[in-house]
């Protein structure tokens, strides 16, 4: 008999925040949460647990920003305007964040003044607070790979059947077929995470990377000095499909 037992993350609701966003590149309503780690046995917990830290989520983009336990703040109970959350919440903003909103207005107004730094700030401080949406479309299992994964597994087993009347070796049949599962189990995944890329990130990036108008060779080096990290969104971002994107879009056929 095998027990299940490990930590499972729990998370409470502590109210709302004025904060900068490094993906709006605004001052922008966060979400505050809290987060415990819990002891479970067959995902069951009976704690809270230990509290760990706090996840603010910006309420226009959905980037989380985390926070240590040891960082201090003060919530608003409920949700306001934006300046009356500042007022009660973080009177001291722009204070705090001049640097962050200086470069945010170099990055609008001069982005040809950007230093090589600059950009490469720019371009990954948004793929940080947004790597938590790749992170758990990793984890989940949805439909749409249940029944992409079913139909390369009936399609490799459609051309094995096939080829196996013109295909002497019975070896050679089982190979083909297995090759034929694989290749299009591939396809089918790398598929649905361009889809999703394209849906849930680097829609949030176009505001930023349009202003930027980074070339490929960025993008590229973004991936690598994210690569230690291990976060799916380094491994999953695809420098020609982001920059089609963006040459796709609306704002990016004016430019």
């Amino acid at each position: 008999m095998f027990i299940i037992w490990g930590k499972k993350q729990k998370r409470f609701p502590e109210g709302f925040i004025a904060n900068w966003c490094a993906v709006c590149h605004d001052m922008r309503e966060f979400k505050v949460t809290r987060i415990h780690l819990a002891s479970h046995v067959y995902y069951i917990s009976f704690s809270k647990g230990d509290p760990v830290g706090h996840t603010f989520t910006c309420q226009h983009c959905g980037a989380e920003h985390y926070r240590n336990l040891d960082q201090a703040f003060h919530t608003a109970s409920e949700l306001k305007p934006l300046d009356l959350l500042i007022e009660e919440t973080n009177p001291n903003c722009m204070e705090i964040w001049q640097e962050d909103v200086a470069l945010s207005e170099k990055m609008r107004q001069r982005p040809q003044e950007l230093s090589p730094a600059e950009r490469q700030h720019l371009l990954l401080q948004p793929l940080y607070h947004l790597s938590y949406l790749a992170e758990k479309q990793g984890s989940n299992v949805t439909l749409t790979g249940l029944l992409t994964g079913m139909a390369a597994f009936v399609l490799g087993a459609l051309i094995g059947s096939l080829l196996g009347p013109l295909i002497d070796h019975p070896l050679w049949v089982v190979g083909i077929t297995a090759v034929s599962i694989l290749g299009l189990l591939y396809l089918s995944i790398s598929y649905n995470r361009n889809r999703f890329m394209r849906r849930e990130v680097y829609s949030r990036l176009k505001p930023v990377y349009l202003a930027i108008q980074p070339s490929e060779a960025e993008i590229i080096q973004t991936k690598i000095t994210l690569k230690p990290t291990k976060l799916k969104i380094g491994d999953w971002l695809n420098a020609r499909a982001l920059l089609k994107f963006l040459a796709n879009s609306p704002a990016g056929a004016q430019s």
